[in-house]
């Protein structure tokens, strides 16, 4: 019998794009994207559907390992500090000629590297990437930094990152010289940058940091009450912590005159946004990133009959500068239908209007978390094959009615 495989689909071979975000927890935008093409492939054939993935590299889990790759980079390694204090690797990109850094917070801080029974997030620090950033700035000729932002686990306002680099603070008239935790921001009263190193004072190496814009620091969609749950906040300690973090966002005002509560973008990885603020950073929002870093241009200039993608969960929160969001309007702009798939689904939502046409959500039966990102890469090729079987009876009722 045949089918739509075996006859041109609109006069030529079907194109499909897969173009997932990663998983949080669970596994980057390049993983999940191999796991839906093989999923696809189950029912598929290469000759008779073309593939392409191109994972939603977004500044988040993946994105350093996805730049060297691209621009054939190469990678420095160091010890720092971890999310929780612990010493860990940590890894620096180098491209362009040894011109540019590359860093991805969530490599050092990131809450996969936390376990969930110990998730302390008033014990978080971000120092691990002022570490970095200072590896950088001391053993390179960078004049570029790179800091992707996404899939934290801390909340500290990124006050480690600042000490690390040479920031000072206070606290009733006592400098704070230890390493600084979320727990030290209700306590900060005063804040001195004037010593930051040398190389961010002058400019003489720019800051450019890949984040979801619509991440601010402070207020009722602050990151704290936005994300914190994500990151092991316990309802209880929500609107405490909120005020830590707006009180300091208050003595940053103060002391450096500028207002980093409600920038775009301040509250990335938890807080980090606001830190590198303070220090001069260009905020660069998803979408421009994927046009400067990933050829999204020539990608989307491209004939696709179907664009995939995923989400760990979707929810509103997907729908507010996240990368299958910024995927899916570029989509939607250009007609070309788009499926998501996702560890869960809000259902409250109206998907359609961002772009997305349908949603498949990936859980086969109830199951915990933990369940969920072990059989992942099952799931998630089980629900692939699904959407292809779905698409093909589509594209088969297409091909009758043209006919008709």
């Amino acid at each position: 019998m045949s089918t739509v495989l075996d006859l041109p689909f609109k006069t030529l071979r079907p194109r499909i794009l897969v173009a997932p975000s990663g998983f949080k927890e669970c596994a980057d935008p390049a993983q999940v994207a191999d796991w839906i093409e093989k999923g696809l492939r189950r029912v598929m054939p290469h000759h008779s559907t073309e593939i392409q993935t191109w994972p939603l590299q977004d500044g988040g889990e993946g994105f350093l390992d996805a730049m060297v790759r691209k621009w054939n980079g190469s990678v420095l390694e160091t010890r720092v500090f971890g999310p929780m204090g612990e010493e860990i690797e940590g890894r620096i990109g180098l491209v362009d000629d040894g011109a540019t850094a590359v860093i991805e917070t969530a490599q050092v801080a990131g809450l996969r590297l936390i376990p969930p029974a110990e998730r302390c997030p008033t014990l978080t620090t971000s120092a691990g990437v002022g570490m970095l950033i200072r590896k950088a700035l001391e053993e390179t000729l960078v004049t570029k930094i790179i800091i992707g932002c996404g899939d934290t686990g801390t909340v500290d306002g990124g006050i480690g990152l600042l000490r690390l680099l040479g920031g000072e603070f206070w606290s009733g008239g006592k400098e704070l010289k230890t390493h600084l935790i979320s727990a030290d921001l209700e306590h900060i009263d005063r804040i001195d940058l004037s010593r930051v190193h040398w190389k961010l004072r002058s400019k003489l190496v720019i800051l450019d940091v890949v984040c979801n814009i619509h991440n601010v620091l402070c207020g009722l969609d602050g990151m704290v009450r936005i994300y914190g749950p994500q990151k092991g906040v316990k309802p209880e300690d929500i609107e405490p912590l909120s005020s830590a973090v707006d009180k300091f966002a208050a003595v940053a005002k103060r002391c450096t005159g500028m207002d980093v509560g409600n920038m775009p973008g301040s509250g990335a990885s938890g807080g980090m946004g606001a830190a590198l603020l303070l220090l001069g950073a260009r905020m660069t929002d998803r979408r421009a990133a994927f046009h400067w870093y990933f050829d999204f241009d020539s990608i989307m200039a491209q004939r696709w009959d179907l664009v995939i993608t995923g989400e760990g969960r979707l929810d509103k929160q997907s729908l507010r500068g996240k990368a299958i969001s910024e995927m899916a309007m570029a989509a939607k702009e250009r007609g070309i239908p788009v499926i998501c798939l996702a560890g869960s689904v809000e259902r409250s939502n109206n998907y359609t209007d961002a772009g997305i046409g349908v949603t498949f959500p990936i859980l086969d039966r109830p199951m915990s978390t933990t369940q969920a990102i072990k059989r992942a890469p099952y799931l998630v090729m089980d629900t692939a094959e699904r959407v292809a079987r779905s698409v093909l009876v589509g594209w088969e009722m297409a091909r009758l009615m043209d006919r008709a």
